[in-house]
């Protein structure tokens, strides 16, 4: 499960985005990106009611909002969800769809190559930095004029 779950969110993002251009085409990016905001809102507190429902839970599905231990750094990862839906149907309008995701999964790797290195600690293995070259060698070769 653990890897099925990228595999179907590598799959969605393409479509989110190549759909989001489509829908950005008639009403522009603007209001498509309000949209998609709109949808994720409802369907994250559709979420939080059902956590809220089966009681407690556990590691990362337990409901514990407490104010004081907010940081300011916490507010990130929405900010570059708001990236990602207003920056790749534009990316997506300009180059296509192949070229933006193969640029999009080579700077994955790499970021996540030094992420895992540099704040998890996990060594980087020869398997690991060469998938990280080659990912960033087809991004090159998809976008060769």
């Amino acid at each position: 499960m653990a890897l099925f779950v990228p595999l179907v969110i590598g799959v969605v993002s393409v479509l989110q985005a190549t759909l989001n251009r489509q829908v950005a085409r008639q009403w522009g990016l603007a209001p498509t990106a309000v949209l998609n905001m709109v949808v994720a809102l409802v369907i994250a507190l559709a979420f939080v009611s059902l956590c809220l429902m089966r009681g407690p839970g556990v590691g990362i599905f337990r409901i514990h909002f407490e104010p004081s231990l907010m940081r300011w750094w916490w507010l990130l990862p929405g900010v570059f969800g708001c990236a990602i839906v207003f920056g790749l149907p534009w990316a997506v309008e300009k180059l296509g769809a192949l070229p933006v995701f193969v640029v999009l999964v080579g700077a994955q790797m790499c970021t996540s190559a030094a992420w895992d290195r540099l704040i998890e600690g996990a060594p980087l293995s020869t398997p690991r930095v060469i998938g990280a070259l080659l990912a960033v060698l087809s991004a090159v070769l998809v976008n060769w004029k």
